[in-house]
This record gives C-alpha cells, structure tokens and sequence, in this order.
C-alpha cells in the first residue's frame, strides 16, 4: 500500500508543478499585455512599415496608411499592394515620380468615412481623384496646401463639406462645382 501512494502522490506533485507553470505563464501574459485601442496599433505598425520602406519619405508613407485606415481600407474595391508591397507606389491607385507620391486614384473604390488630415502631407500631389465614394464629413483646411501643384481634383459624388469660406474658395478653385455633386444622406428617419 505505501508504494501505491508514494506514486500516487509523485503524480500529483507533477500534476502541480505542470499546472503551476502553466498558471504562471499565463498570468505574466495578463500582466504585461496592455489594452491598446485599433487606431493606436494601426499607428505603431504604420510607423514600423513606414520606417522600412524607402519608396516615398515617410510622411507620404504614414499619409497613405493612414488613408487606408480611416477610410476602410479592408473594403475597398481596388486595394492590391496596400499594407502588403513594402513598395507605395505598387499599390493600387498611386502612382509616383521622383520618389514622391505625385496621383492618387481611389475613384469608385468604397472608401468611407472622413478625409484624413495628413493628406497634406503628399506635397508632390498633381492628381487626387476621390469621385463616386463615400467620403464624409467637412474637408480639412489643409487641402488648401495642395494649391497650387495639385491640376486635377474629383470630389465628385461623396458626402462632403466645408466649414469656413476659405477651405470653400480654395477646393472651389481645384474642382469647380464639386459641392452640386455631393448626395445628402438621409434625415429625420424614424
């Protein structure tokens, strides 16, 4: 009966031991792991990516992430290349010169939401066609740094605005009669 139990309680140490690791292990993954929000994990690999690669300067690369980001990149139309050809201007809808991103052609693709701030930042920009979307809300001010090198803007048929008489004079002058195109989404639905 004694040697039964001295197995019997061998078993059981193991058993702890194993079960002892395993508990550890997952609880230091628990206390090092941090909640980080989507947005703050697309930045941190848009700067890893956009660090690596030498097609663009970086702030054309994290301009274009960010785009794809905000705009619900994973559902666009056409979106070969994008977050996976380490070359930015392999990817669908840019085209580059110079080692600068000089057009950007995202017509009909279903991109959705607002237009990002740090287009901007696309200083070489001649052509930007963002016609038959679904871009919405006011259009940055800092478009009005695309003048005067940027020779073709479609705004076409989104959901857009302007918020001040400036921004409106200045995209007015890029794309004469954008704002007639703009479709209203519905109001006061029950």
């Amino acid at each position: 009966m004694r040697g039964r139990s001295k197995v019997w309680y061998r078993g059981r140490a193991y058993f702890g031991v194993i079960f002892g690791v395993v508990a550890a292990s997952l609880l230091v993954g628990v206390l090092l792991a941090r909640p980080v929000d989507a947005q703050e994990a697309g930045r941190e690999s848009a700067a890893v990516f956009c660090a690596t690669q030498q097609a663009v300067p970086r702030a054309e690369c994290e301009a274009l992430l960010e785009l794809y980001q905000r705009t619900d990149g994973p559902h666009w139309v056409r979106k070969a290349g994008w977050l996976v050809e380490p070359n930015v201007c392999a990817w669908a809808g840019v085209t580059c010169a110079g080692g600068r991103v000089v057009e950007l052609n995202l017509s009909a693709n279903r991109l959705q939401g607002p237009v990002p701030r740090t287009l901007s930042a696309l200083t070489a920009l001649s052509s930007l066609q963002f016609q038959n979307n679904s871009l919405a809300g006011p259009i940055p001010f800092e478009f009005c740094k695309f003048q005067p090198h940027l020779t073709q803007l479609s705004l076409g048929y989104n959901l857009l605005s302007v918020q001040g008489a400036q921004v409106a004079a200045c995209v007015d002058a890029m794309d004469p009669g954008w704002q007639l195109t703009q479709t209203t989404p519905p109001q006061n639905i029950v």
